[in-house]
């Protein structure tokens, strides 16, 4: 039974809108000039205590956590499955994917991966930034400090899982805090 949930996109529209119709993201260059740079639209979460950007394409939906059923045989940082717009959806907890400790979850955020969609558990969610793609190309992925076993384990459990993690990248500090400026400046 297909549900409205897996048909389309359920990000906050107004907010969603704001940011597509910006062409590009501005950023404050060296000595203050602006540079007009092209951009990925990013939703910006913490995990593991850094701020990751998972691309607003592959974003579903963001939520508060629901309750999760262990599953038997699971790795360590699937939590389980919730039941998500009325489908069992596997719930991967962030911070344990990537080698950290067990944090609280503030949120879940539902990420499309091919046919299928996997909750991601984050401490929380930041907000909508345009991340300029030439900073993205050279940001470390998630994947990166990950265990190579435990990336080896998801691609024979769900190879579009790992596609779609592939594209979620660990943001440095002083380019979150470039922006917050550019996104306080409008």
């Amino acid at each position: 039974m297909a549900s409205a949930f897996r048909g389309g996109n359920k990000i906050a529209t107004p907010v969603r809108m704001r940011y597509q119709s910006r062409d590009a993201a501005t950023l404050r260059g060296v000595g203050g000039q602006m540079a007009e740079l092209e951009s990925q639209l990013s939703l910006l979460c913490r995990a593991n205590g850094r701020t990751c950007a998972f691309p607003l394409s592959s974003v579903v939906e963001i939520m508060r956590p629901l309750p999760v059923v262990p599953v038997a045989e699971a790795p360590g940082y699937v939590d389980g499955i919730a039941i998500i717009r009325g489908e069992p959806t596997p719930v991967v907890r962030t911070a344990k994917l990537v080698g950290g400790q067990d944090e609280e979850v503030a949120r879940f955020v539902t990420l499309r991966a091919g046919s299928r969609f996997v909750a991601l558990a984050v401490e929380s969610v930041l907000g909508v930034r345009g991340i300029p793609t030439r900073i993205l190309r050279e940001l470390p992925p998630l994947l990166r400090d990950t265990a190579s076993d435990a990336v080896d384990r998801i691609g024979v459990l769900d190879a579009e899982l790992v596609a779609v993690l592939g594209h979620v990248t660990w943001l440095p500090e002083s380019v979150f805090e470039a922006t917050e400026r550019v996104a306080d400046d409008s």
